[in-house]
């Protein structure tokens, strides 16, 4: 082997130390709203630190920001190719697959999860979530379970378009209503007791 073609294999596998100047200057426009900064932060961060999968991740994420969910998708699974397990890729991917209607794909993901992390409840949620929207009528009976558990906050949208995409079970939704009327309303109001 020549000198010059070992010094370029033993550059690639070195970090540049500019890489956490440009990872934490991508976080700091992310956080500000500027996408397109961050984005190019995290691109430079990458040039500096191919092997980097926190980059890759914040990338995803800006991309999937800009709109732009095939490369987010390609950024993210080029980063699970580097470290399998890392949770917050899994469930980007997960969740993409999910909004995009892939609700195989998200229900496998989200319960490939599930079999390391049993007990993450946006996992648990979005698997239901997805399980709805494939039609399968027994996620309905996690969802009480699940809403009482997580802290909806703009997930309430996602579920709405989950039972909208659903397909029709006014028993089933009858019963998910009423459970979910008993848990929202105060102690003691003699309208949630009263309906079963």
């Amino acid at each position: 082997m020549t000198t010059s073609r070992a010094a370029n294999i033993s550059g690639a596998n070195t970090i540049r130390a500019d890489y956490g100047q440009w990872l934490a200057r991508g976080w700091e426009h992310q956080q500000a709203g500027r996408p397109i900064d961050a984005m190019i932060c995290y691109r430079r961060a990458l040039n500096s630190n191919a092997y980097a999968v926190q980059a890759r991740y914040r990338l995803g994420e800006v991309l999937r920001e800009l709109g732009r969910d095939d490369e987010a998708h390609a950024t993210w699974r080029s980063g699970l190719a580097l470290q399998p397990e890392h949770l917050r890729i899994q469930l980007s991917l997960a969740a993409a697959a999910h909004r995009s209607g892939a609700h195989g794909e998200a229900i496998e993901a989200y319960r490939h999860v599930l079999a390391v992390h049993p007990e993450h409840n946006a996992a648990r949620l979005g698997l239901a979530l997805s399980q709805l929207a494939s039609g399968d009528e027994a996620a309905y009976a996690d969802l009480p379970k699940l809403l009482g558990a997580i802290a909806m906050g703009s997930r309430w949208e996602e579920l709405a378009r989950a039972l909208a995409a659903a397909p029709p079970s006014p028993t089933c939704l009858r019963r998910w209503l009423r459970s979910l009327w008993r848990k929202c309303s105060p102690p003691g109001n003699a309208t949630a007791r009263g309906r079963r």
